[in-house]
C-alpha cells in the first residue's frame, strides 16, 4: 500500500502544475479509463474513440484545444511509464470509506 501511496503522491504532484483539472469524479474517471485504454492499445485507439465519441461532450478532452487535453495526455504518459495505476472504482470507494482497514 505504501508503494501505491507514493505513486499517487507522485501523480498528484505532477498534475498540480496543470491549470485545468477535472471538476468531477465522473469526468476524471472517464479520463482515467480512456487513458488506460489508449496506453494499453496504442494511439490509434485514441483516434477511434475520438471519432466514435465526437458528439459526446464527456469526451471533449480528446480535442487538442480542450482545456483538459494536457491533463489527459499526462495521465496517459504516467500510465505508460508505470508511475500511475488507477484504482478500480470499487477499491476507491472502500479506501475512502475506511472499510478496508476495518475502521
Amino acid at each position: 500500500m505504501a508503494a501505491g501511496g507514493n505513486q499517487f503522491r507522485s501523480m498528484i504532484k505532477s498534475v498540480l502544475c496543470f491549470q485545468f483539472q477535472p471538476q468531477t469524479e465522473k469526468i476524471n474517471s472517464i479520463i482515467e479509463k480512456t487513458a488506460q485504454f489508449v496506453a494499453a492499445q496504442g494511439a490509434q485507439m485514441e483516434i477511434v474513440i475520438k471519432t466514435k465519441q465526437q458528439n459526446n461532450p464527456q469526451f471533449d478532452f480528446l480535442n487538442f484545444s480542450h482545456e483538459l487535453n494536457p491533463y489527459y495526455k499526462h495521465v496517459v504518459r504516467m500510465i505508460k511509464s508505470g508511475l500511475y495505476k488507477p484504482q478500480p472504482k470499487q477499491q476507491r470507494k472502500r479506501l475512502s470509506s475506511g472499510s478496508e482497514d476495518g475502521m
